[in-house]
């Protein structure tokens, strides 16, 4: 690890927009104090549209260290002969629509945005499952899978995902939110577990579905 790293920890939890503002959906990330890296500015972080957590607007969605979607990255240098004890260049993450701002700040867009894709392949498919504070979980299922137990579950196909504003709530492989898990014992020694929506709950009960968080829990 370079010495300019050393005692640096990532504990700064920003949040940056993933869509228009309109939609107040943000990633999440924990970062370094950018503000105290010289060469790193006020107006830098303004326009990166960099923003801490307790500033968001209510009723916002954000994405913790999710897969996708995730916002696009620039990389500024700050020190063009940096010895080895020097920071010579910062890249970060930088909110939706920001591409003029940050450009003239002196930054170079280096990584684009990733958004998420839904797929319905021969064997597997995009489930999506609901999250009561309106985000919707994206993850892979069998086909088969999906059939026999998808309306149990109250999952959601990528057919189903029909307008832009459900469009801007999906989210792949986020800490948080994260639906709740449930499980089935099928006999023979085997069984199927998936995530399921939060209002499924009744209908996993009579199923004989058990659900779990970080441990199991019976209905």
């Amino acid at each position: 690890m370079p010495s300019y790293l050393r005692g640096k920890t990532r504990d700064n939890l920003i949040a940056v927009n993933v869509h228009d503002e309109a939609r107040n959906v943000y990633y999440a990330f924990k970062t370094k104090d950018l503000a105290s890296i010289n060469g790193v500015s006020t107006a830098d972080i303004q326009a990166l549209g960099h923003r801490e957590i307790d500033t968001l607007p209510d009723g916002s969605l954000f994405f913790l260290r999710a897969q996708t979607p995730k916002p696009p990255r620039a990389r500024k240098v700050i020190n063009k002969n940096p010895s080895v004890s020097e920071q010579g260049s910062v890249s970060t993450y930088y909110g939706y629509g920001r591409e003029k701002q940050v450009l003239a700040q002196k930054w170079d867009l280096s990584t684009p945005a990733k958004g998420v894709n839904l797929r319905s392949k021969s064997r597997y498919l995009t489930a999506i499952a609901k999250i009561s504070n309106g985000a919707l979980y994206a993850f892979p299922l069998n086909k088969r899978d999906f059939d026999n137990y998808g309306g149990i579950l109250g999952l959601l196909s990528p057919q189903q995902i029909t307008t832009d504003t459900e469009q801007s709530k999906l989210v792949v492989g986020a800490s948080r939110p994260r639906p709740g898990k449930a499980a089935k014992d099928l006999g023979g020694g085997s069984s199927f577990s998936s995530f399921f929506s939060f209002d499924a709950v009744n209908q996993l009960r009579g199923e004989n579905f058990c659900a779990f968080q970080n441990k199991m829990t019976s209905f």
